[in-house]
């Protein structure tokens, strides 16, 4: 067995790398709503907010997939109040 600061250690390394993917989706997200605004297209699309999500918990065990449905809708609510704000 790990020790525990050892294990706190690797979440934190995690953290890190957790951060700079929201910072790289974020950026992304600023992208898309301006092309949304150059276009006249609605910050919210319910078809593509499933697919992500659906995507994204597709490999996670059953055990899991909760979890996982959580945290990218939590992202993704995040993320369109970023995107309706910029």
């Amino acid at each position: 067995m790990k020790e525990i600061n050892e294990l706190r250690k690797n979440i934190n390394e995690i953290d890190n790398d957790i951060k700079d993917l929201f910072l790289a989706r974020l950026n992304v997200v600023k992208e898309i709503s301006e092309y949304k605004k150059a276009n006249g297209l609605a910050i919210y699309d319910a078809n593509r907010e499933k697919e992500v999500i659906e995507n994204f918990v597709a490999d996670f065990s059953e055990e899991l997939k909760p979890y996982a449905r959580k945290f990218i809708e939590e992202v993704i609510s995040i993320s369109k109040e970023y995107e309706h704000n910029v």
